[in-house]
């Protein structure tokens, strides 16, 4: 987008209507409105990217509401570092588990990370060994999730018999 504005005029003029400001002039409603134009062409962005920034900032927002900045920072440090790791589901959880038509349901009672394979080791009660990768194609986190698929498989079935 063309600029509309000169950045060395803008600065200087921004210096000088501060200093008048100060010494008690009144305030000049089109000199503001021309250093703001400036100011918004500094930042080099268009009207959809500063959208997209406001709506980024809002998302933000609402999933750091309640936690500590620190605690956010340091997880997203050992983020790059590779050193966090995302839970699929928790202790105590409901899986759904699809087999042999029907929909059968598990509680979470351990859970281990093999680094080496980067996958979780996922064992439920009634017992049965699941791994992460099963996690939307035969284990699911919602019966909803396990409904629609046993749906799909069953309609399947049918076309190909």
């Amino acid at each position: 987008m063309e600029r509309l504005t000169n950045k060395r005029e803008a600065d200087a003029q921004r210096e000088e209507y501060a200093r008048r400001l100060a010494n008690g002039y009144p305030r000049n409603i089109s000199e503001e409105r021309f250093l703001r134009l400036a100011a918004y062409e500094d930042t080099g962005l268009t009207p959809e990217e500063i959208d997209m920034d406001h709506e980024a900032a809002e998302a933000l927002r609402q999933l750091g509401r309640g936690c500590d900045l620190d605690r956010l920072e340091e997880l997203a440090e050992a983020d790059k570092d590779g050193r966090l790791v995302v839970l699929p589901c928790k202790m105590g959880d409901k899986l759904y588990r699809v087999f042999a038509g029907e929909i059968f349901e598990h509680r979470v009672g351990s859970m281990k990370y093999f680094a080496i394979q980067g996958r979780w080791d996922i064992e439920t009660y009634p017992f049965c060994p699941c791994v992460e990768s099963s996690i939307g194609k035969t284990i699911f986190l919602t019966r909803e999730e396990a409904e629609k698929t046993l749906e799909t498989m069953r309609k399947e079935e049918t076309e190909h018999a």
